[in-house]
């Protein structure tokens, strides 16, 4: 029931990683203090935690964000391309990258204070990552924090509700894939949680701006874009982007939508909204 339909060794392709990079949202800085306040919570801890892991990190867009509250973090992901990019980003002396998958963690047991997974659990399988992590974390203590955003939505032109349902419910339908599965709609819900002291919810909004060629880029980091492995043109062509692979379906549908929001917006800056949501929880004492 956990194991996805399709493996993630697709991010091994060079563009794939440099797009995830280059055009996924930041996570905002309310839901990372959400996750250190739960954390923190019935112990006394003054000085920074000891280690904190990111598994399935991607090029280090959450990692990098605890930086200041660990002595230690290790990134892992299994895709090489991945860790290579961050590695190249990273600038934080107590963070390092590894390569693994996350249902094999090259860790000893009861050492972690804190494992995070952010908008990856869906390509895992989630029975033997969940294992894992109840493996490595601190008895009493260890907690593991899951989290991922939905889709954005167009929130600034007349033709946004149809916009809307052209990417999510219609030809392009970036929903499915293994996201829509454990995430998307259920939001974690049909995870079985092995874990103590369980809070789930959703977290503010992260509206952001961006232009009608990023966002075309965005969209070729979801669903079967991803799973395909299809090209990304490359960026000085961006502008002629809707002539290119008119023998592809995908990318002619594409282009046909990046028409329509220039057409709907005159050009314009597109507004995006993104929801987060959350689920934590914590390993129980030994008995």
């Amino acid at each position: 029931m956990t194991q996805p339909d399709k493996p993630y060794h697709v991010f091994d392709k060079n563009w794939i990683s440099q797009n995830y990079d280059k055009f996924r949202p930041t996570y905002p800085p309310s839901l990372i203090q959400q996750v250190m306040d739960y954390l923190k919570q019935g112990i006394n801890q003054q000085d920074k935690f000891d280690l904190a892991i990111d598994v399935g990190c991607g090029p280090g867009t959450s990692t990098q964000q605890y930086a200041p509250y660990f002595n230690r973090i290790i990134g892992f992901d299994h895709s090489a391309t991945q860790i290579d990019l961050a590695r190249q980003d990273n600038h934080d002396p107590n963070i390092t990258y590894q390569l693994s998958p996350a249902e094999n963690l090259p860790l000893e047991d009861n050492i972690v204070d804190l494992v995070i997974c952010a908008q990856a659990i869906h390509w895992f399988n989630i029975d033997r990552f969940l294992s894992e992590v109840n493996r490595v974390l601190k008895p009493g203590t260890g907690c593991v924090a899951l989290y991922a955003y939905n889709d954005p939505v167009i929130m600034n032109c007349d033709q946004a509700e149809e916009l809307n349902y052209y990417i999510y419910n219609g030809p392009l339908s970036v929903e499915t894939y293994q996201f829509a599965k454990y995430c998307g709609k259920c939001r974690y819900s049909n995870i079985e949680w092995p874990f103590s002291q369980a809070v789930r919810g959703e977290s503010n909004t992260v509206d952001n701006q961006m232009d009608i060629d990023s966002y075309i880029g965005l969209l070729h980091t979801y669903g079967d874009s991803v799973d395909a492995e299809l090209p990304y043109p490359d960026p000085e062509l961006k502008r002629s982007y809707p002539l290119l692979n008119e023998s592809d379906q995908e990318h002619m549908i594409i282009g046909t939508f990046a028409e329509m929001l220039r057409e709907s917006t005159g050009g314009e800056m597109l507004q995006l909204c993104y929801p987060f949501f959350y689920m934590f929880g914590k390993k129980p004492s030994k008995l």
